[in-house]
């Protein structure tokens, strides 16, 4: 039981909990909003960093592919290579561009939560997704970091849950010390 501020004491059970938010639901009531930690800055790196490397493949393929067709139109005589590599030129700006602002919103859309009751998470570009996992689900912390993370100074944080067979929630690309914290915190139930 707590104390709130002149009134009478309040239950934190979870039963309570539920019941209030039972309670808001029947009022039309939004939950309390948590606010969302970001990501870390050096994400937005990451992923334009890889739709750049998207673009620069196609840019590649395309081009390998105005080199063939120039050296098919010294046999035949014809121009078409020069639309070719306009054409590779054209898509792969489009492709990075397109990547850059999807990255960026992405980026801004991803945030993750830790309070007393659990970690919450949202994200999405087209589709918003969230996730909460209750402190008391949480079955294992894992993380993984590969080489383009380890560079970054990044680690993926995966929450398990009791009788899940599939990770019930997976912040990505979170600096060393935040996967730290977190998983001190998740660990202390």
């Amino acid at each position: 039981m707590s104390e709130t501020a002149g009134g009478p004491p309040v239950s934190d059970s979870p039963l309570d909990s539920a019941s209030e938010r039972m309670r808001r639901e029947a009022l039309g009531e939004s939950e309390p909003s948590l606010e969302l930690r970001p990501l870390p800055t050096s994400v937005l790196t990451l992923w334009r960093g890889i739709a750049g490397g998207a673009a620069l493949a196609v840019v590649l393929v395309l081009g390998g592919l105005g080199l063939f067709v120039a050296l098919s139109d010294r046999v035949t005589g014809g121009p078409q290579a020069r639309w070719v590599f306009a054409a590779a030129a054209g898509v792969g700006i489009v492709i990075l561009l397109s990547g850059f602002l999807v990255a960026s919103v992405r980026y801004r859309r991803w945030g993750f939560a830790l309070d007393e009751t659990g970690v919450r998470a949202a994200w999405g570009v087209l589709i918003h997704r969230s996730a909460i996992v209750p402190r008391n689900r949480v079955q294992t912390v894992t993380t993984e970091d590969g080489p383009l993370d380890r560079m970054l100074g990044l680690t993926t944080l995966t929450v398990h849950t009791a009788g899940a067979h599939a990770p019930n929630l997976v912040i990505p690309h979170l600096d060393r010390e935040t996967v730290a914290w977190l998983q001190a915190e998740l660990s202390n139930r």
